[in-house]
C-alpha cells in the first residue's frame, strides 16, 4: 500500500492510494484505506459520507491527470464518490483508488472521498464504470476536455448520468463548445441538467454589475444603455469572443431586453454587437487584451448611459484574480468606489460550485441562447465579408 502524494495533498492531511487489478475486489481496497485514515488521523472523527457520483471523461492521460488534481480538492467540500474514466493510459492495474482527506472547515471532523482512476484503453467504458456507482443518489458526468460527438461510450455514461458539467471555455472553441454543450441539454426531451463552468466563472461579474443598480434611484439608468464595454484576456485574432466574455454580454442583453441585429469584427476593434433596447440602438463591444489573468477571464466591465441629459458610469474591474473594484460616476446618488473580494475561479472550485446545485438554470438556458443567436450572425457576417473579397 502506498501513500500518494499529489498537489492536492497542500490541501488535504492524508492522501492515500492503492492500484487495484480485480475491481471485484474494490469494497475491501476502500475499507482498508479508510482503516488506514482512522488511524493516522488520530482523536478526529472520521466521515464517509457520500452525497453523489461525479463521474469524470478524461480523453487523456494529461487530462485524466489534472482532473485528478481537480477532484482531489472538490473533495474537501463535496462528500462524492469519484470515478474518473482515463482514456489513454496504459497500464497494469485495471484501476487505482485513492483517498483524499482534509480537516472541514468548523475543523470538527475529518472529510473524505474517494477517487477511482479506471484505465479503460480501446476497452468498453459503461461495463467498467456502471458497477462502481453508488446506488441513490445522483451521478455527476463532468467532460474534462472537449464534448464528445459521437462516441458511443460517452453515450453509454451519459444514459445514466442526472448532471452533465462541461466548460466552454475548452481550447478557446466558443462556438463548437457552447453548440455542443446546447445539443446535451436537448438530448432525450432535456431532461439532465447541464452545467457549463465557463457561465460559472462570470458568477460574481454578474453579481457586481447588478449590484450597480441595486439602489432605485439608480435603476432607471437600465432604461437608456449608449454603450458597453466588456475587456477580457484573449487574442484579437479569433473569430469570436472566448465564451466568458460572449455569455457575459448575452446574459446582460437578455436581462435588458435587447436583440441583437448586427456582429462586427475586426483586429482593432474587436467584436461589435449593434442591438436595440425598444426604440434605442445600444453598442456593445468586446475587447480582447494581453493580461496576466487566464485566457477568458474579465478585465472589466462599464455600462454607459444617458437619461434626460444625466449621463452614468458604471464600470467594474478586475485588480486581481480575486478581488473586484466597483465605481460609480453619475449625478444621481452614486455608491463610492468598492471592493469586492470573490472566489478563487479555478476550476476546483467552479466544479464544487455546480456539484452544489441541482436546479435547473433557466437564466443560463436563456443567455446560451442569446450567445447563439450572436454567433449566428457572426458567421452570416463573416460570410458576407469572404463574398466581398472574391
Amino acid at each position: 500500500m502506498n501513500d500518494q502524494h499529489t498537489a492536492a495533498d497542500e490541501k488535504h492531511e492524508i492522501a492515500l492510494s492503492e492500484p487495484v487489478k480485480n475491481l471485484g475486489k474494490l469494497d475491501s481496497f476502500i475499507s482498508d484505506l479508510y482503516s488506514r485514515a482512522i488511524e493516522q488521523g488520530g482523536a478526529v472523527p472520521t466521515s464517509r459520507a457520500v452525497l453523489l457520483n461525479l463521474v469524470i471523461y478524461a480523453a487523456s492521460t494529461e487530462l485524466a491527470d489534472e482532473a485528478f488534481n481537480n477532484a482531489s480538492q472538490i473533495l474537501s467540500s463535496v462528500a462524492c464518490r469519484t470515478i474518473l474514466i482515463d482514456r489513454s493510459a496504459a497500464k497494469p492495474e485495471v484501476a487505482s483508488v485513492s483517498l483524499i482527506c482534509g480537516i472541514s472547515e468548523r475543523g470538527d471532523k475529518r472529510l473524505c472521498g474517494e477517487v477511482i482512476r479506471v484505465y479503460a484503453v480501446g476497452g468498453p467504458v459503461a461495463g467498467l464504470v456502471l458497477p462502481l456507482l453508488i446506488p441513490d443518489v445522483p451521478v455527476f458526468l463532468w467532460v474534462y476536455g472537449e464534448i464528445p460527438a459521437d462516441r458511443e461510450d460517452f453515450a453509454d455514461l451519459l444514459r445514466v448520468a442526472d448532471y452533465v458539467v462541461a466548460d466552454s471555455r475548452t481550447d478557446g472553441k466558443t462556438a463548437a463548445n457552447l453548440r455542443a454543450i446546447d445539443r446535451l441539454r436537448k438530448i432525450e426531451g432535456g431532461k439532465r441538467i447541464v452545467r457549463d463552468l465557463g457561465w460559472a466563472c462570470i458568477q460574481p461579474w454578474r453579481e457586481a454589475t447588478a449590484l450597480h443598480f441595486d439602489a432605485l434611484s439608480i435603476r432607471y439608468y437600465l432604461q437608456c444603455v449608449d454603450e458597453v464595454t466588456i475587456k477580457y484576456s484573449g487574442l484579437a485574432d479569433k473569430t469570436l469572443p472566448e465564451s466568458p466574455a460572449l455569455l457575459f454580454v448575452s446574459w446582460l442583453m437578455e436581462m435588458l431586453r435587447m436583440i441583437p441585429s448586427e456582429v462586427f469584427h475586426s483586429k482593432d476593434e474587436g467584436y461589435r454587437i449593434t442591438a436595440r433596447q425598444d426604440s434605442r440602438s445600444v453598442t456593445l463591444r468586446l475587447i480582447p487584451e494581453d493580461s496576466s489573468l487566464a485566457i477568458g477571464r474579465l478585465i472589466m466591465v462599464k455600462v454607459s448611459c444617458t437619461q434626460a441629459d444625466r449621463p452614468g458610469v458604471f464600470t467594474t474591474e478586475a485588480i486581481s484574480p480575486t478581488q473586484l473594484v466597483l465605481t460609480e460616476d453619475c449625478r444621481d446618488i452614486c455608491l463610492p468606489q468598492k471592493l469586492m473580494e470573490i472566489p478563487n475561479p479555478n476550476d476546483s472550485a467552479l466544479a464544487a460550485s455546480a456539484l452544489s446545485s441541482y436546479r435547473r438554470d433557466h437564466v443560463f438556458a436563456r443567455s446560451l441562447d442569446m450567445a447563439l443567436q450572436v454567433i449566428s450572425q457572426a458567421e452570416l457576417a463573416d460570410e458576407r465579408s469572404a463574398r466581398v473579397r472574391l
